[in-house]
């Protein structure tokens, strides 16, 4: 499956497009596609309490749990990706979100920047 998601994604058409992509695995993007890696991080209790909103069965939401317990996306994240790109944030409440978009949008300004 992740193989036939990169082969879409690379494809000249797509390519120049590329600018986001939400995933939950990231070990199998090659590096060189990124500039900006953000991840994501909420709190258990907040974590339990969307996705029970959301209506996910117990055995989901325990599986989520545990994996934002051992960090298993950021080591996903830390083993394949370099320190410098990577951009941790804590997403629990909507100021969080807010203030989030402002460091993600001036992020992606200096790497501009920096490009040219």
């Amino acid at each position: 499956m992740e193989e036939l998601y990169c082969n879409f994604i690379t494809t000249e058409k797509n390519i120049y497009y590329c600018i986001y992509r939400e995933f939950h695995s990231s070990d199998f993007f090659p590096e060189r596609w990124f500039d900006l890696i953000v991840l994501l991080r909420c709190g258990n209790t907040e974590l339990y309490d969307r996705l029970a909103l959301r209506g996910y069965d117990d055995k989901k939401i325990k599986e989520n749990i545990e994996c934002e317990i051992l960090e298993v996306t950021k080591e996903e994240v830390v083993a394949s990706y370099k320190e410098e790109i990577i951009m941790e944030l804590q997403s629990e409440k909507v100021e969080d979100m807010q203030n989030n978009i402002e460091i993600i949008a001036n992020r992606i300004k200096e790497i501009i920047n920096d490009k040219q």
